[in-house]
């Protein structure tokens, strides 16, 4: 009861908002940059071998991006200790 009533206080204090950059371990964000063309680009040096974000601080983020031969490139941000469970669990779906 007291761990609910501090939460509730902590989202009124708050506005409704989670604090920034925590997900609940439990919980994937699976974002879809298929289809963009950020192996167009040309910085002068010619096409870029790899293309992502350069700091993402929050576990439970997933990335698909295109793949420089026409595949998938799956950028994971995630907790050392999930990693593992997230890796058997891709492999059993593909």
């Amino acid at each position: 009861d007291e761990l609910v009533r501090s939460a509730i206080d902590y989202l009124e204090m708050n506005g409704g908002k989670q604090p920034a950059g925590t997900l609940p371990e439990t919980e994937l964000r699976v974002f879809s940059w298929l289809g963009i063309p950020m192996y167009d680009a040309d910085f002068g040096w010619g096409k870029p071998l790899a293309m992502h974000r350069a700091v993402e601080e929050r576990g439970g983020i997933v990335y698909l991006m295109d793949g420089l031969s026409g595949g998938v490139r799956i950028l994971v941000s995630a907790e050392a200790a999930v990693l593992n469970d997230f890796q058997r669990q891709l492999y059993a779906i593909i």
